[in-house]
């Protein structure tokens, strides 16, 4: 190992140990500056209240489950609209493109149910907005 390699590497090793340290800190109770004192609860959270290990677990399942929820929209999506390369056109026709629009979406296209209504988008969107809210009762 080089020493431009063996310094690269010592560096990143701090900075995961830098990182591992403050998520011990966030997530095993030590309180911050943002914890401090008598907490009132407010809509935009100057400060927030320890959780206990129980809300801690909770909202890591919450999490967790929104995650698998995201996976199954995404395979939803992708059943009823199959990606199309972005270097072939030619399974599109132009009946296609009136009917239901071209998606760009990470380098991939997807033919729209219609042009005004994008139902997984709107689903997506509604899954983060579940688990925005439950987790900020839950935190509050």
């Amino acid at each position: 190992m080089s020493d431009i390699d063996a310094t690269k590497a010592a560096k990143l090793q701090a900075e995961t140990d830098l990182l591992a340290a403050r998520v011990r800190h966030l997530y095993e109770g030590d309180p911050d500056g943002r914890q401090a004192g008598d907490i009132k609860p407010s809509r935009f959270r100057p400060q927030y209240r320890a959780l206990s290990d129980e809300e801690k677990a909770l909202h890591d399942q919450i999490k967790a489950k929104a995650a698998e929820l995201e996976t199954l929209f995404e395979q939803a999506r992708d059943l009823r609209y199959p990606p199309v390369d972005l270097r072939d056109f030619s399974g599109i026709t132009a009946a296609d493109v009136q009917a239901g629009g071209i998606e760009f979406l990470e380098g991939a296209a997807f033919v729209g149910a219609t042009l005004g209504t994008d139902y997984f988008s709107e689903g997506m969107k509604a899954l983060e907005l579940s688990v925005m809210w439950t987790v900020k009762g839950l935190t509050a």
